[in-house]
């Protein structure tokens, strides 16, 4: 089924700190194009999760894209930058490397009180996979409710996935209001969340003020290179607003799924669930599955610019097929090259094997396999 693209070009222009731009994993602007093959536009990728990929467009505005909507072959590039992205996330997230820490670094005191009132050193505090930055000022009576709603979330979250967010208080409470917001967190289960030393209240209060789009409140979800993932002050396509703790609570499936070792970007052209039910029914059965078989594989994965590079030509590759079916590697074997040899990685994000199941257990297995490009079918 196809859809209009450009439905979902959504997001005007974030005030974002330009500090928050540089991302660690990029994918640099280039041109993107849609399921109907000819809706294209200009983008950056920046973020994917589930069935949605976010892009950043030479202008700084955000776009969100179903994953369904896009060409198979950019579809599949979104699903290598995400599987990428989830390989090197030990080393870039919990380092502290990501961007928001290190403007948290830079910007913040030394110490920042953490909701405990105790100073937390936050060199030591690893780096979540996504920030939530609550913005309230006015009065605490008015954000109550709120902070209730994201502390059974957060638990949620952080349950399924280490640390897979991080709240950050952001508030121009003085006095009695502050010391309720802190008494509240302190005995609120949320004791990891940090609030600035009289860092607003000063050099960045002005900063802030274009997030404070309603009287009391904002909810921010960031990801830790700034790309605002969800912004409660803004309206989704349904004219609906939007709605931060809804949204993270979509995220607790993939919150797991990351945690058993799964993908934060899952291939959508595959039916998950049918797939583990068989899965599981096979680990049931004696027999198991002694070799893997092929449930999705084709080269729609391939970039056109490059199947008219290998097109009529045969390769001999390596492939590693995890336990859950999915390719976890490609290497070339014989008849091709290294860029040739890239292009079926990505292509490969898109296959599904049914895994080699042994005793009731899925086992890795690596194959040897022939493949040969074929010209595209010429349109009738």
């Amino acid at each position: 089924m196809k859809y209009p693209i450009s439905s979902t070009l959504i997001r005007g222009v974030l005030f974002l700190m330009s500090s928050l731009m540089a991302a660690p994993l990029s994918a640099q602007q280039r041109e993107w194009t849609g399921n109907d093959g000819k809706t294209t536009f200009r983008a950056e990728l920046v973020n994917a999760y589930d069935g949605t990929a976010y892009f950043q467009k030479e202008n700084l505005s955000y776009i969100r894209v179903p994953l369904l909507m896009l060409a198979p072959y950019d579809l599949a590039r979104v699903l290598d930058w995400s599987a990428k992205r989830d390989a090197q996330a030990p080393s870039i997230l919990m380092n502290c490397n990501g961007v928001i820490a290190e403007d948290i670094k830079k910007q913040w005191p030394n110490k920042v009180s953490g909701t405990s009132l105790k100073d937390a050193d936050i060199n030591n505090t690893p780096t979540p996979r996504l920030f939530v930055f609550l913005m309230v000022k006015g009065q605490y009576t008015a954000i109550a409710d709120t902070i209730k709603d994201l502390v059974a979330v957060e638990k949620n979250l952080n349950a399924a996935g280490t640390n897979f967010i991080q709240v950050v208080v952001i508030s121009s409470f003085e006095g009695d209001n502050m010391g309720m917001l802190q008494n509240r967190l302190g005995k609120g289960g949320a004791d990891g969340w940090l609030m600035p030393n009289e860092w607003q209240f000063k050099d960045k209060k002005e900063l802030w003020a274009s997030y404070w789009r309603r009287p009391d409140i904002n909810m921010l979800v960031l990801d830790p290179n700034g790309t605002v993932l969800c912004d409660g002050s803004t309206k989704e396509l349904d004219g609906k607003d939007s709605d931060p703790i809804a949204f993270l609570e979509g995220l607790v499936p993939t919150a797991k799924r990351i945690a058993a070792g799964g993908p934060s970007t899952p291939n959508p052209m595959v039916n998950a669930a049918a797939m583990e039910k068989l899965i599981a029914d096979l680990k049931s059965k004696p027999e198991g599955n002694p070799a893997p078989q092929a449930a999705v594989f084709d080269l729609s994965g391939i970039d056109p610019e490059m199947v008219k590079q290998m097109e009529g030509k045969s390769f001999q590759v390596e492939i590693r097929i995890g336990t859950d079916g999915r390719v976890k590697g490609l290497k070339m074997k014989a008849g091709g090259d290294a860029t040739e040899e890239e292009a079926l990685v990505i292509a490969s994000q898109l296959w599904q094997f049914i895994p080699v199941i042994k005793n009731g257990v899925a086992e890795e297995k690596v194959v040897i396999a022939p493949i040969r490009v074929k010209p595209p079918k010429k349109a009738e």
